[in-house]
């Protein structure tokens, strides 16, 4: 049936009788032409429903197999060989559905067939897509819609229109990517860690070191200065034993052809050098053959320390992101090494083929994506060229280039917090802290040492007056209060390097678990209470003196002047805070680890009371009680945290800092809600004044001569006037 000069909907495109003849008599029911050719504002106008069409069953679609849109459906949906053969009856009999997205709200994949799953338990578990040929789509959209008057979808450049891939990697195609980041992005993808930002002005040069670097054409070691141009590679050694440069073979090792067809050189560097050569750069950097294995340690510790600015300085990083060990090849730099795809189908004249999984899903996939080392091998880089099992995607600060997909995607910050420029603040350093404590490291002795790339790029000073920002235990000082407010999403292990590597109990480093939030402290289903000392708007109020002793220096990280000496918020509460001066302090190497003496009000554990947590989460917490028992808080944390052993004796509750409650208008509206479920759940929901302040607490155990942090919390404000309180001075370790 044709379509209307008024342009009515189509139910069946009977107009490509030859090119639907390989069709199944479901799918040449489906209104491919109109699902995929006519412009958004034309599915706007009409009724949507011609854009969603039922296939049947899935074990009716899978015998299907000479329909070319039925192998399509079953390819997307499992791309795994032979995985659709081990289905269970209840998937084989869920409902095939095909619809598009074009002129929906959420439309932003550009011309795209959904493919899904529904009616049974597993119904979601199940979703694919197919884009067409990115050389057939504007021309084809362009005559199919002309041949009914109506206008037709235009793909933009960045459409993400499908392109078939080879066995081997494209290199011109690469390597334009390199050319027009490099001509084009200078501003943006210019990532400095000298300066913090991305092309911040500076009067103060990079300072330049030495470098060992493989000659790719040559085949051997070579030494220059920081300023060559070179790539590197980032990728998992596993238990793959390899060759690793000494003070005994640096020499020779720097001989031609030295590294030339070695079996003791691990796959993926071999690989490295070849494709290093192919993209028409010299130099390529790998830590095992570019780093003096057994130099003295203090050499060693140098060499560490710069990692973060070797892969920042190199043009290119190599990210070995397939396989599980530095014995497994960068697939497609050999021919036979990954598969050739995807296989497209021509329907109704248009070449479509499924898509392909992108970068974030492929790596979330992946052994690399667990480490703790190649977080920041990663995120520092200036360029990224990630070596997936069935393609290669470039990534800049501009967006996600892939040999699969036509035109670029943008960078997403949350997964990529770097991303598009730096961001010296505490929204960043707290979303990279969650993410690299789901990593593992193979030496727990590293945990500060694989962070101390990012603690360089954060801490980088604003302007050529102004100081690096110190970070200790990996904690950052100017932000040192709201950075002590971390909790888990797990339960907790006190992290342990070895004799010489102990970490503090305040601070995320000393603790093994994935952190949840840093700043933030969740109290109940309602919502979280969040720092952000950005912003005055919700800034901590600091009621604490801290001063960081260690083996070799004092520093005060909470400075006196800048602490609440009387708090006069909202609420009713009036803190007093004496800062009068203390006894001289001295370093103390018996401890080997950072003590933090902390002068702050506190309070015994056991003047409160406490309950199991009514809304439990993954990890350890209790309800806080006040004496008529009604709920006045809570406190989360990492370890085995029960009613019984808050009020262990010696356990002290800590008062560090208060948020004042609503200021203004705005406040109301985005805060008033919270603040006013706070007094609910305490049992005041009549309470005329609302909150007015929320008091972050730390409960800390008595360890010997010192103190531990237990857990982070929040407390109502009457209920903390109710106990008795004094300023007192701790040991913090």
């Amino acid at each position: 049936m044709s379509d209307t000069a008024s342009g009515g909907v189509e139910t069946v495109d009977s107009t490509m009788t030859e090119e639907s003849s390989g069709l199944c008599d479901v799918c040449v029911g489906v209104p491919f032409v109109e699902m995929l050719a006519y412009s958004a504002d034309y599915h706007r106008k009409n009724d949507r429903k011609h854009l969603y069409k039922e296939l049947g069953p899935l074990e009716d679609v899978m015998k299907k197999d000479s329909c070319p849109l039925c192998r399509l459906f079953v390819r997307a949906l499992f791309p795994g060989d032979g995985e659709e053969k081990s289905l269970d009856s209840e998937t084989l009999r869920l409902k095939c559905e095909i619809y598009s997205l074009l002129g929906d709200d959420w439309d932003v994949s550009g011309p795209e067939l959904h493919f899904t799953l529904s009616g049974g338990s597993e119904s979601g578990d199940h979703e694919a897509s197919i884009r067409p040929h990115h050389e057939d789509y504007n021309t084809w959209a362009r005559e199919m819609a002309m041949q009914r008057n109506i206008e037709p979808y235009v793909a933009a450049e960045d459409a993400g229109l499908a392109r078939p891939i080879n066995d081997t990697i494209d290199i011109p195609l690469v390597r334009s990517w390199l050319d027009i980041c490099e001509n084009e992005h200078s501003g943006t993808c210019d990532l400095d860690l000298s300066r913090g930002t991305h092309s911040k002005p500076t009067s103060v040069a990079p300072a330049i070191f030495p470098i060992i670097l493989i000659d790719v054409c040559q085949r051997r070691l070579i030494i220059q200065d920081s300023t060559a141009r070179y790539t590197t590679l980032s990728y998992v050694w596993g238990p793959a034993t390899m060759l690793k440069t000494t003070q005994a073979n640096l020499a020779p090792l720097g001989e031609e052809d030295a590294l030339r067809d070695r079996d003791d050189v691990p796959r993926v560097i071999q690989d490295a050098m070849a494709f290093v050569e192919l993209l028409g750069e010299k130099y390529l950097w790998v830590d095992a053959l570019c780093i003096i294995q057994d130099q003295d340690t203090d050499s060693l510790e140098a060499c560490l320390a710069r990692m973060d600015r070797i892969y920042n300085l190199s043009v290119l990083t190599l990210v070995a992101l397939s396989g599980d060990s530095a014995d497994a090849p960068l697939p497609g730099v050999q021919p036979g090494s990954r598969p050739a795809g995807p296989k497209f189908e021509s329907i109704r004249g248009l070449r479509c083929a499924p898509t392909i999984p992108d970068l974030p899903e492929v790596a979330r996939e992946s052994r690399y994506a667990t480490r703790g080392w190649t977080f920041q091998e990663t995120l520092l880089s200036r360029r990224r060229l990630f070596f997936a099992p069935n393609q290669v995607f470039f990534e800049c600060c501009k967006g996600i280039r892939s040999e699969g997909r036509s035109g670029v995607q943008l960078v997403n910050y949350w997964s990529n917090p770097l991303a598009g420029g730096a961001f010296s603040d505490f929204i960043s350093y707290a979303n990279l802290v969650q993410k690299y404590t789901r990593r593992y490291l193979s030496h727990e002795s590293d945990v500060c040492r694989a962070f101390s790339g990012m603690a360089s790029f954060l801490g980088a000073p604003v302007n050529d007056s102004a100081k690096p920002t110190k970070f200790v235990a990996n904690i950052p000082y100017n932000y040192f209060l709201p950075a002590l407010l971390w909790y888990p999403d797990v339960d907790l292990q006190r992290r342990s390097g070895g004799e010489h590597d102990t970490f503090p109990s305040w601070s995320w480093a000393g603790w093994k678990g994935h952190m949840g939030r840093i700043g933030s402290v969740k109290y109940d289903f309602w919502g979280e209470w969040r720092v952000q000392p950005e912003t005055d708007r919700y800034k901590i109020q600091s009621c604490v003196d801290a001063t960081l002793i260690t083996d070799q220096a004092i520093d005060h990280v909470l400075y006196p002047e800048n602490t609440t000496k009387r708090h006069d918020g909202p609420c009713s509460v009036h803190l007093e805070f004496d800062t009068h001066s203390r006894p001289g302090l001295e370093p103390m190497p018996a401890f080997g680890l950072p003590i933090l003496e902390v002068r702050a009000h506190q309070t015994k554990a056991s003047q409160f009371g406490y309950s199991p947590m009514r809304d439990p989460f993954d990890f350890e917490g209790v309800d806080i009680l006040d004496a008529s028992g009604r709920h006045c808080g809570v406190l989360a944390g990492g370890t085995e945290l029960s009613p019984r052993s808050v009020t262990e004796p010696g356990n002290r509750i800590m008062l560090l800092g208060v948020k004042e409650a609503i200021k203004d208008k705005l406040d109301e509206e985005l805060m008033g809600e919270y603040y006013r479920s706070m007094d609910m759940w305490c049992g005041n929901p009549d309470s005329p004044s609302n909150v007015g302040c929320i008091f972050f607490v730390i409960l800390v155990g008595k360890r010997d001569q010192v103190f531990e942090r237990l857990a982070v919390g929040v407390i109502h404000p009457e209920a903390w006037k109710e106990v008795e309180f004094k300023v007192e001075s701790v040991l913090l370790a």
